[in-house]
C-alpha cells in the first residue's frame, strides 16, 4: 500500500510537529507500507541529516518541497501534493495540514487528515475548508490526539463517531541506551530534567522554585528557542543547580532521559504553542509525556484532567496540581527517599508505553481502520 504524508512544518525543526511526523512515516513503513513523507522547507538540508537528526531508519521516502515566503505559498504547496497524490497513485493522504487534505479531496484522493487542536482555532479559510473535508465523500476519518478534543470536536460539527479517531501521541522503545554522562551537574546527588519547548505554560517557574529548595539536586533544562532560554535564565538569576541546554537533535534526547533521576512535566493550566500564542491545554497529548514514559524513570506531573487520559497518580507517575509549588516539591523528596517507589512508577510507565502507546501501534490502528473502512 502507498501512502503520501503531509505536513506543512519545517523538517527539521524544533517543533515537536516535526518529531511526530517523521516518527509516524517510520512507523508506517514499519508496519509494511511504502510510505512518502512530503514536507515543505526553506532550507536545503540532505536527507541523510534529516534521518539522523529523528534517528529514524531509513525505510521511508522523503520528499522536499521548496517554500518561499509568500501568502499563497501553502496552498501552492497543497496543489502540487493534490497533484503528485493522483499522478503517482497513492492509496490514500494522510496529511496535518487542511489546504492538503481539502485540495487532496477535490482531486479525488482518500484522504485523513489529524488535528491537534480545536477547530473553533482555525482561520476563516482554514475553517471553510474543514468544514468541507469532513463532508467529502473520500474523506476516510479525523485524527486526534485526546478523547478531550475528540468530546470537543463532536460537540461543534456533525461528523459521526465512527469518523474520528483518538490517538494520543507516542514514543519509541529504547533497549540497551548508553545514559548521557553529564557535563553538567556532576557531584550532585540527585539529577531532574526537562525535555522541551519554553513556551508560556510549561511550567519553567515550577522547576526554578524546586532548584531554589532544592540546592542538592541539578536541574537539566534541554530544549527551547534563544529568546525563551534568555527570559528564564534571567529568572533563575544566580543559581548554580540548573543548566539550561537549548535545542539539541531529537536523536540525543532518549539519552538524556536515561540518564535522569526524575523527570519532570509540569504544564500550567494554559498552554501556549509556537509563539507563545493559543492555548491547547485542555486537549493536549504531550510528545514529552510518551518520551519520558519510554525512559522508564519516575515522572512528577500535573495534575490536569487531559493529561490523566493516560498518567494515573500512583501508578506511572506522581500528579501535583501545577499551581501548588510545595506539592512539587515534597514529590521530589517522596521519590528520592522511596526508591521502591520511583522505580515502580517508571517501570509502569513504561510498561503502558509498549502495551499502548509505541508509534508502531499507533499507526497500525489507523491501518486498520483504513481496511474497515474499504469492507
Amino acid at each position: 500500500m502507498k501512502i503520501l504524508y503531509v505536513t506543512p512544518g519545517q523538517i527539521p525543526s524544533q517543533a515537536a510537529n516535526s518529531v511526530h511526523v517523521m516518527k509516524m512515516a517510520q512507523a508506517f513503513a514499519a508496519n509494511g507500507q511504502d510510505v512518502t513523507l512530503a514536507y515543505a522547507s526553506t532550507a536545503n538540508v540532505s536527507k541523510e541529516e534529516i534521518y539522523s537528526h529523528y534517528n529514524v531508519d531509513q525505510t521511508f521516502s522523503l520528499c522536499r518541497f521548496s517554500l518561499n515566503s509568500g501568502p499563497l505559498s501553502r496552498f501552492y504547496f497543497s496543489l502540487r501534493i493534490a497533484i503528485k497524490a493522483k499522478t503517482k497513485n497513492f492509496n490514500f493522504v494522510f496529511s496535518r495540514c487542511i489546504p492538503s487534505s481539502y485540495f487532496s479531496l477535490l482531486f479525488g484522493n482518500l484522504s485523513f487528515l489529524e488535528i491537534h487542536e480545536s477547530p473553533n482555532a482555525f482561520n476563516k479559510i482554514a475553517r471553510f475548508m474543514f468544514e468541507r473535508i469532513i463532508r467529502h465523500k473520500n474523506f476516510l476519518g479525523l485524527i486526534v490526539i485526546s478523547a478531550s478534543l475528540e468530546k470537543h470536536v463532536l460537540e461543534i460539527t456533525n461528523l459521526s463517531p465512527n469518523k474520528v479517531l483518538t490517538l494520543h501521541d507516542g514514543a519509541d522503545i529504547h533497549e540497551d541506551l548508553k545514559p548521557e554522562e553529564f557535563e553538567y551537574g556532576t557531584g550532585y546527588d540527585c539529577q531532574i530534567g526537562y525535555t522541551g519547548h519554553l513556551y508560556k505554560g510549561r511550567g519553567i517557574e515550577n522547576i526554578i522554585y524546586l532548584a531554589k529548595e532544592l540546592p542538592d539536586c541539578f536541574f537539566h533544562i534541554i530544549g527551547g528557542r534563544t529568546e525563551d532560554i534568555y527570559f528564564w535564565t534571567e529568572q533563575a538569576g544566580h543559581l548554580k543547580n540548573i543548566h539550561f541546554y537549548g535545542h539539541l537533535p531529537h536523536a540525543r534526547i532518549s539519552r538524556y532521559t536515561a540518564a535522569f533521576d526524575i523527570l519532570l512535566a509540569p504544564y500550567q493550566r494554559k498552554v501556549s504553542v509556537s509563539g507563545n500564542k493559543g492555548d491547547t491545554a485542555a486537549w493536549m497529548s504531550p510528545l514529552k509525556i510518551f518520551e519520558y514514559m519510554s525512559a522508564g524513570k519516575p515522572i512528577i506531573c500535573s495534575d490536569i484532567s487531559v493529561l490523566k487520559e493516560v498518567m494515573n497518580d500512583q501508578k506511572n507517575c506522581l500528579l501535583c496540581p501545577p499551581e501548588d509549588f510545595l506539592a512539587w516539591k515534597e514529590s521530589v523528596q517522596l521519590l528520592r527517599n522511596d526508591t521502591n517507589l520511583s522505580f515502580r512508577l517508571g517501570n509502569t510507565a513504561k510498561k503502558d508505553l509498549i502495551e499502548k502507546y509505541t508509534w508502531t501501534a499507533r499507526a497500525k490502528k489507523i491501518l486498520n481502520y483504513y481496511i474497515n473502512f474499504l469492507k
